[in-house]
């Protein structure tokens, strides 16, 4: 019994694993994106004050 339990544990284990690294990923570029664009919005009004048309780096 316990021999099957541990297979069983190894096999969810390693498709837990999977499904979190395919679930992560997406989340973390979405969380990068949501960052990256609330950084565009706050520093675009300052870039054209200055006359800096589409540059996003300050």
């Amino acid at each position: 019994m316990s021999g099957d339990l541990a297979s069983l544990v190894d096999v969810f284990g390693r498709v837990g694993l999977i499904g979190a690294v395919f679930a992560g990923v997406p989340f973390c570029v979405y969380m990068f994106a949501s960052e990256t664009m609330a950084k565009t919005r706050r520093t675009r009004p300052a870039a054209r004050a200055r006359g800096g048309g589409r540059k996003l780096t300050d």
